[in-house]
Formats: structure tokens, C-alpha cells, sequence
């Protein structure tokens, strides 16, 4: 079953940009974990829901979720990105230049504990795709996050 509807919604996705495709390719030819089409739409419509401005990504890699959640915030959004890879950085950005995308992207390297430590203000959108067992990393997420937020 389970099968049967994961094929249906990768069948009725709306169509993606050729760079977001690019990305999912460099991931599939790179053995690169990244959270797919189908949950890629998913933190698009909910980031479009919420209305969301402010986007904090804990391990971002090379920005494939980042960039939906572009798509979504436009040019209206900041996005902060954070990964212990400077090359992911750069591919990241190059992605998102080759795209047009006109969120504003603050990309952190370093270890995500210690970065978010050290941010200030809230966040509408949490998305923690590193380690989620951290009960430490639960405690500054939750202080990061905007009230009416997601996490």
C-alpha cells in the first residue's frame, strides 16, 4: 500500500525547476542524502501556509531543502543554513545563483549545536535534518523557534 501511494504522488508533483531536478541528480550520482521531491513539496506548502519569513535548516548539505523552501518564501524570506562542509556551501550557493532564487541565504559552517547556540531571534521554521535524538538540540531548537511556528 504504502508503495502504491508513494508512486502516485511522485506521478501528480508538480512539474520542479531544471536546478532543483540537477540538484536531486547530483544527489542520486553522489550517494548525497537529501529529503526528496515529495517532502522537498511538503516544506513548500507548509512554509507557503504559514507564511513563513524566517527558515532556520540544521544541516543543510547542499541546500536541496533550502531551495524549496525558497520557492516558497520568494523573495521574502531569510534563509539560515548551517553544515560542517565549506564545499557544500559552495555548491549550495551556485545551485541557488544558477536558479535565480531571491530568498536571502546566510549559510554557517560549523557544527549545528554550536551555531544555533549562538543565533539570536526566532524562527518560523525549524527544520532539524541532523541529529534528532539531542535532547540538548531540543532545548535550543525550542528556544528558537517562533511561538506560532513549525519544528
Amino acid at each position: 500500500m504504502y508503495q502504491e501511494v508513494h508512486n502516485y504522488l511522485e506521478r501528480v508533483i508538480p512539474e520542479r525547476p531544471t536546478v532543483l531536478r540537477e540538484m536531486e541528480k547530483y544527489a542520486k550520482e553522489n550517494d548525497f542524502p537529501i529529503v526528496g521531491p515529495l517532502i522537498g513539496r511538503y516544506l513548500f506548502q507548509t512554509a507557503t501556509i504559514i507564511k513563513a519569513r524566517k527558515i532556520l535548516e540544521l544541516g543543510s548539505g547542499y541546500g536541496y531543502s533550502a531551495f524549496w523552501f525558497s520557492l516558497a518564501v520568494k523573495g521574502k524570506g531569510h534563509i539560515v543554513m548551517t553544515d560542517t562542509d565549506k564545499q557544500n556551501k559552495k555548491l549550495a550557493f551556485d545551485f541557488f545563483k544558477r536558479a535565480g532564487l531571491q530568498s536571502q541565504f546566510e549559510f554557517k559552517i560549523g557544527d549545528a549545536l554550536r551555531t544555533a547556540k549562538k543565533i539570536d531571534g526566532t524562527f518560523d521554521i525549524i527544520l532539524n535534518d541532523i541529529d534528532k535524538i539531542n535532547s540538548e538540540m531540543r532545548v535550543v531548537v525550542q528556544e528558537l523557534i517562533y511561538l506560532a511556528g513549525l519544528k
